[in-house]
């Protein structure tokens, strides 16, 4: 495997016009292999056929931003930052792709409120809990509720995208019109903006 290549090389030689693109891209595989199996111990524990296919995934993503790198870095780095992210990211796809759905739209905000409540908080907070409780329950639909609880889980968007069916501009729209929904109703009850970071101790900017 040769990596000394200079940056400008490594640029040149993996354009598909290239006489040695080929070798470059096998290179380039090569060095993005062994990088992820040392860096990422899920990967490691995959064997093989996850860090090729880890790879693969990497080489079409940096194939088609290598007019994107501004020389900052060698290359190799950049390229070895570029697989572990898309790494990392599949990584949390996978993890998502057995959740249900359907438990998502059920659970609402239940979840929060039972860890504010164990941490004793406020009654003025418990108020805001059953509020957005109602709302979630009777205003939103299964898909904009699946869409909230989906943030509050931290599962990326990518898998959610996948498990609804729509893409990223659809799924905005869903968790923008259902965050304004609620919005709008906790105002009807008189919980503004200013009222809300009051009761959870948030600093608005000025």
């Amino acid at each position: 495997m040769t990596t000394t290549r200079s940056n400008e090389e490594w640029l040149e030689q993996l354009r598909p016009d290239h006489p040695l693109s080929s070798a470059a891209y096998a290179d380039l595989s090569a060095l993005l292999v062994a990088s992820l199996k040392k860096s990422i111990p899920a990967v490691a524990a995959g064997g093989g056929a996850l860090a090729e296919d880890m790879t693969q995934e990497s080489i079409i993503r940096i194939s088609q931003s290598l007019d994107q790198f501004r020389g900052e870095s060698r290359f190799t780095t950049w390229a070895i930052s570029i697989a572990m992210r898309v790494t990392y990211s599949e990584l949390r796809r996978a993890k998502y792709r057995d959740v249900s759905l359907e438990s998502l739209q059920d659970e609402g905000f239940e979840a929060s409120s039972r860890n504010e409540e164990e941490a004793g908080i406020s009654e003025d907070r418990r108020q805001v809990f059953a509020v957005l409780n109602e709302v979630i329950a009777e205003e939103l639909t299964d898909r904009q509720r699946t869409v909230l609880q989906s943030e509050l889980e931290g599962i990326p968007q990518a898998a959610l995208c996948e498990k609804l069916g729509i893409n990223r501009n659809a799924l905005y729209k869903l968790g923008h019109d259902s965050r304004k929904k609620l919005q709008q109703r906790l105002k009807l009850r008189g919980y503004t903006d200013e009222k809300i970071c009051e009761i959870f101790g948030i600093n608005r900017p000025s």
